[in-house]
């Protein structure tokens, strides 16, 4: 809702770093093994503020920041999850009030409504 990302501290520490969401980027990052083989994909935050990397999966890294940009996007519905399922409602009803602005991000992730019938109230109002 703010722009920002959180991510853990380096050194396992209990804090989490919060930044604004502009001041990272993040990559996919080919990984080797001890003969320089290709071992397959991480995907990678770096920090410009902290100047710093870090891993954030090791697998399916696509799908991985798909979900992290579909939950962060305020703009998009509420991820698939039950523990979403609380908070579904009153998140439809922001997004009403807003006429249903566009994602500020591109995702693999279809992103829709959690029922047809406010699929149908979406695209009647916002055309998307």
């Amino acid at each position: 809702m703010n722009g920002t990302i959180s991510y853990p501290r380096l050194f396992f520490s209990r804090k989490q770093e919060t930044v604004p969401f502009w001041l990272v980027t993040v990559y996919k990052s080919l990984d080797t093994g001890g003969d320089f083989a290709p071992t397959g994909f991480s995907l990678v935050l770096r920090d410009r503020k902290q100047d710093f990397a870090w891993t954030l999966a090791n697998s399916d890294v696509e799908r991985y920041w798909s979900f992290m940009v579909w939950y962060m996007d305020k703009n998009r519905p509420l991820p698939f999850g039950d523990v979403f399922h609380p908070y579904r409602q009153t998140d439809f009803d922001r997004r009403l009030k807003e006429g249903f602005p566009k994602p500020l991000y591109p995702s693999f992730v279809p992103t829709d409504e959690h029922t047809p019938e406010q699929q149908a109230m979406r695209r009647r109002i916002a055309g998307w």
